[in-house]
């Protein structure tokens, strides 16, 4: 196994309209947040507080996995593995009313092909669509 060391962060604050306790019970589902915040991602499985994602990126499967931590903060600490290259990072979520501070941290192979132009792209995106999804998730959900 070959492990490469490329350091990633990225961080973006978003505003919402929904209350903390909401987003709290939304954001901590990895399969809510997974595949809106990694378009790459097309299936999740969780068990308990462990997930176990699966995607494709630029014609290469890869698979996430990892736990949803919850305390002050939600943080997804996961490990990242595809074609023999692995990593490992971690999503923060501090969950304001009114306001979500996301910080990415990752350390691995991915960074090297996903770059920071894939990575604001998917942020970008997940800010915008956020309130919207969460309130369609909300809804699903009887919240």
């Amino acid at each position: 196994m070959i492990i490469y060391r490329f350091k990633m962060n990225k961080s973006i604050t978003i505003n919402t309209s929904h209350d903390r306790q909401s987003l709290l019970i939304i954001l901590s589902d990895p399969k809510f947040v997974l595949p809106k915040l990694f378009p790459p991602i097309k299936e999740v499985e969780v068990e308990n507080d462990s997930f176990n994602a699966h995607g494709r990126f630029m014609a290469m499967s890869f698979n996430m996995h990892g736990n949803v931590l919850r305390g002050a903060d939600l943080v997804y600490a996961f490990y990242l593995s595809a074609g023999g290259g692995m990593g490992q990072g971690k999503l923060t979520m501090r969950i304001k009313e009114r306001e979500i501070n996301l910080e990415f941290e990752y350390d691995g192979w991915m960074e090297r092909m996903s770059g920071i132009f894939f990575m604001d792209r998917w942020f970008s995106g997940f800010a915008r669509r956020l309130d919207e999804d969460v309130r369609m998730e909300r809804i699903k959900r009887k919240i």
